[in-house]
């Protein structure tokens, strides 16, 4: 088969070819990002899952910290963290932890928390719940969106078909990515 003039036997263009070192460094590029947000997608929904039966008090022992102490650690230029110190009582008295850690509270508070571990405690509370219930939907929506960008490129690669009826699962995804980004904000400045 002879090729015609601008394409080549595998029906690449000659610009692509020809801008060989920079349509590959792309291509990694894009690949990296694809990557990326796969790791991420999976990173949320099992941080979501993980811990949502604990925030919504179905596993663990219930109890109580009442906090002594608060420090703020700073991650980096942008982001602190909170520690707070306290007791850990568990509801039936039988617990004891005098070192026990949470995320929220102030000194001299009571915090209902769930111990799920040795000395893991997870915030109760209907906020703390939506959270992880926001950040598993999160996590499902990036990877349905990785998921239809696989198929619609493979598509177009197989068949060079149309793409009119794709846009409207993307612009869906999109929209459910934005409602969960909400959310999360909603929540985060409720608490």
């Amino acid at each position: 088969m002879a090729a015609t003039a601008g394409t080549s036997t595998n029906g690449e263009e000659k610009g692509e070819k020809e801008g060989g070192c920079a349509v590959l460094l792309v291509k990694g590029f894009v690949g990296f990002l694809i990557l990326g947000l796969m790791v991420g997608a999976a990173a949320a929904i099992i941080i979501g899952v993980s811990a949502f039966p604990a925030a919504a008090g179905l596993t663990g022992t219930p109890g109580k910290i009442t906090v002594r102490s608060c420090e703020v650690h700073r991650l980096n230029s942008h982001s602190k963290e909170k520690i707070c110190t306290g007791t850990f009582l568990s509801e039936d008295g039988r617990e004891i932890d005098h070192r026990a850690t949470v995320d929220t509270g102030s000194p001299g508070s009571v915090v209902s928390v769930r111990r799920t571990g040795s000395s893991t405690y997870t915030h109760t509370s209907a906020a703390s719940t939506a959270g992880y219930v926001s950040t598993i939907l999160f996590g499902l929506a990036l990877a349905h969106a990785l998921f239809l960008g696989a198929v619609s490129a493979w598509r177009r690669k197989r068949k060079r078909a149309e793409t009119s009826t794709s846009w409207r699962s993307v612009a869906y995804t999109a929209g459910a990515l934005g409602l969960s980004l909400l959310v999360q904000l909603v929540i985060t400045l409720a608490t």
